[in-house]
């Protein structure tokens, strides 16, 4: 039976990434779906599957996805969990939440620049 990954708010996940205390990785495989969920900072699956043979198990990794329940974010975290990566852990409440923790997409970066 599959150990339930731990949730981690974006307040949280914010503050991990600024201090370099954590990897931010988009749970999707396809690149397009990567492109249209990419948070600043975020890497994409294919770029973190390419780093794993340098990454320490201790490394605390935050998958996160659009999809409802973080489904494609928790599947990716119990994975990794899985293969012994303890701290693998998912952003609550899907990427759009980020903002919330001063994240943003680069979607609404665009769109902040395009009013000024």
């Amino acid at each position: 039976m599959m150990t339930e990954p731990e949730r981690i708010s974006p307040k949280e996940v914010y503050e991990k990434l600024g201090a370099g205390a954590a990897i931010l990785v988009c749970a999707y495989e396809d690149d397009e779906k990567f492109k249209a969920n990419h948070l600043e900072g975020a890497i994409s699956l294919k770029e973190f599957k390419s780093n794993l043979p340098s990454l320490s198990k201790d490394r605390q990794i935050v998958f996160y996805c659009a999809c409802p329940g973080d489904a494609a974010a928790a599947g990716q975290a119990a994975k990794y969990i899985g293969m012994g990566y303890k701290n693998a852990k998912v952003l609550l409440g899907r990427c759009r939440r980020m903002e919330e923790g001063r994240v943003r997409t680069h979607l609404s970066r665009n769109a902040d620049r395009n009013k000024a």
